[in-house]
């Protein structure tokens, strides 16, 4: 599936159920901006979390831990980043930011930027 189905399919079930931001004031914007952002901020928070747990476990256990690890938690990784997507999905509607063109830019100017770090990896081969 595309990027923009899924956005459209979230922003679709958020009309739904009541959280449309389109038609609200300015001081609504912004208390439904940092409620998202909130939210954005705790999905990430509990797939650190996540992480962290990885990371003591292979800390006490040793490094060849890691897959199964990586595997034990894979639900819960995979759940938690989908929240985060969701948020930022709100976050960008809200903001009337298209994702993809966005994506799309900052790729171009990555490129430029890392350009000199991509001809030094070229040359060691």
């Amino acid at each position: 599936m595309k990027l923009q189905e899924l956005i459209d399919i979230q922003m679709a079930f958020d009309k739904q159920h009541g959280w449309d931001y389109s038609n609200i004031n300015c001081e609504e914007f912004i208390e439904s901006l940092n409620k998202e952002l909130i939210g954005l901020i705790g999905e990430v928070g509990e797939f650190s979390n996540i992480v962290k747990k990885i990371n003591l476990y292979v800390d006490r256990f040793g490094s060849n831990e890691i897959e199964k690890q990586v595997a034990k938690h894979k639900d819960g990784l995979s759940e938690e980043l989908i929240d985060s997507m969701i948020y930022l999905f709100r976050i960008a509607s809200m903001l009337s930011i298209d994702i993809g063109v966005s994506f799309n830019r900052k790729l171009v100017a990555n490129k430029e930027k890392y350009l000199e770090y991509e001809l030094k990896n070229d040359e060691s081969l």
